[in-house]
């Protein structure tokens, strides 16, 4: 019995006065109308297939003994809700309405599959090329540069990710990152993802190796000089004690050179003060160093005068 039909029996009765059969009515309110799958535009997002025949049966169930609906499948195109090789044939479920389900036998050619996109994934850091470092899980994937262009259906994967291109568009910088044919993936790069390239890299290693090795070297040898003019300032330091004992016994009539004592200490004091600070800055270190000879040079001038003055 089709899907449309009904049982009569119930609604036939016999008159005796005419002795004829007759039929109620009500078995109009009985006829349940079916709604029939229509074809659908073209998506390649989703699994559909081409009828391209007119006198294809829709059937119940996915078998040549299914139960065939009244009407032929319309030529078209269907989204498919599931698939099922039976009979020899491969069925394509094109609707499920109203209770009713609809089945249609698919030939060579008419499976439309839906589109595979291969999506780009994340790659390693190579300072040889230009990169991004995505830092976000909800970045959309776009399929060309701008805000108003069509979003993939995928989310970009957080992730460094090679540039073969860069636009700017609708206030944004969006680099290529990935093309597989006509598709193209566009992402908007935020501030500090972008990650330039590196040229010669373990060249300029090597040099900024050699140049700290050097100044290194330097910096101990400015050290061992400091040490030495040191050594000096201390034997000078004894001196200027000794004379500081013998001065005060002309304090009297040596009060010039004891104030030019009391200016050279200060001196002393702060040329100890720029010794330590030697050691942060070579560049300060050198001229300090220069400045300490310097001194010193003055102080044995001051010292051979007092000398000649005690005498």
């Amino acid at each position: 019995m089709l899907a449309n039909s009904i049982d009569p029996v119930p609604y036939l009765y016999w008159s005796k006065e005419f002795n004829t059969a007759f039929i109620s009515t009500a078995w109009k309110n009985e006829l349940k109308k079916i709604v029939y799958p229509t074809p659908v535009a073209r998506n390649i997002k989703v699994h559909q297939v081409e009828v391209k025949s007119d006198t294809r049966r829709l059937r119940a169930t996915p078998s040549l003994s299914g139960q065939a609906y009244d009407e032929y499948c319309i030529k078209g195109i269907y989204n498919v809700l599931d698939m099922t090789f039976i009979d020899e044939y491969t069925w394509a479920k094109i609707g499920a309405i109203d209770g009713n389900n609809f089945w249609v036998a698919v030939m060579s050619g008419e499976d439309l599959p839906a589109k595979v996109y291969n999506y780009p994934k994340p790659v390693e850091r190579d300072t040889a090329v230009p990169q991004v470092d995505i830092k976000s899980d909800t970045r959309k994937l776009r399929n060309a540069p701008g805000l108003n262009s069509e979003v993939y259906d995928e989310l970009c994967t957080r992730g460094i990710y090679n540039v073969q291109k860069w636009e700017t568009a609708d206030g944004y910088d969006w680099a290529l990152i990935g093309v597989d044919g006509n598709d193209q993936y566009w992402v908007a790069v935020m501030e500090g993802e972008d990650l330039p390239v590196i040229k010669n890299f373990e060249e300029l290693y090597n040099t900024e190796k050699e140049k700290t090795a050097k100044l290194s070297e330097e910096l101990s040898n400015v050290k061992k000089e400091l040490a030495t003019e040191k050594e000096n300032n201390t034997k000078l330091n004894k001196t200027i004690d000794d004379l500081k004992k013998k001065s005060k016994e002309l304090e009297t009539n040596c009060s010039k050179v004891m104030a030019e004592l009391e200016s050279f200490k200060l001196e002393i004091s702060n040329l100890q003060t720029e010794v330590l600070t030697l050691n942060d800055n070579l560049k300060i270190v050198e001229e300090e160093r220069d400045e300490a000879v310097a001194i010193n040079k003055v102080n044995e001038e001051k010292l051979q005068k007092i000398k000649e003055i005690i005498g």
